[in-house]
């Protein structure tokens, strides 16, 4: 196999760093022992620019191209990190909606379903309105502020870098 390129990311199935590579783990480097390789990346993915630059952290990531967002103008610029593993969805996330509910003031019987109608309440005073309260359970929230997954099904593999090869050349 001929050298890599500089800063050039690879997928590895086994369970070990390859010779020549750094697992890409967000782990600092100094840059005076890696004067080309921090030329590449800068303190884009970490560090302080003076004494050190971080690798990128590609653990738990998927890596995508440095560009406007599909669909909206969220632009994304290389080394930025953005999302989430989970989240818990709240009603300012939902779109609003509602459903259509078809209801009878009268009481049901043996010959109706008894999902036909919301139970009925006792009058115990005299009514002048038309407006009947559902139960609680009928109408309500949902979720119980449980966290739901944003993964795509995944498979685990190690990311590693080059941090000795060949110095690429700009087109």
């Amino acid at each position: 196999m001929s050298s890599p390129y500089l800063g050039e990311i690879i997928t590895f199935a086994g369970n070990f760093v390859i010779r020549h590579y750094a697992f890409c783990d967000g782990q600092l480097l100094g840059i005076n022992q890696n004067q080309a390789l921090a030329s590449l990346l800068g303190s884009m993915y970490g560090g302080d620019g003076r004494t050190s630059f971080a690798l990128p952290d590609l653990r738990g990531r998927v890596m995508v191209s440095p560009e406007t967002s599909p669909g909206t103008s969220i632009p994304w610029h290389q080394g930025m990190m953005a999302g989430k593993e989970a989240m818990t969805l709240q009603n300012h996330h939902m779109p609003p909606h509602n459903h259509t509910l078809n209801v009878s003031r009268a009481s049901p019987d043996a010959n109706t379903s008894e999902n036909t109608y919301i139970g009925q309440g006792k009058q115990y005073a005299s009514q002048t309105s038309m407006v009947k309260e559902m139960y609680a359970e009928t109408v309500g929230t949902a979720g119980s502020n449980i966290a739901v997954s944003l993964m795509a099904p995944f498979l685990a593999t190690n990311f590693m870098i080059a941090i000795d090869g060949i110095y690429p050349a700009r087109s």
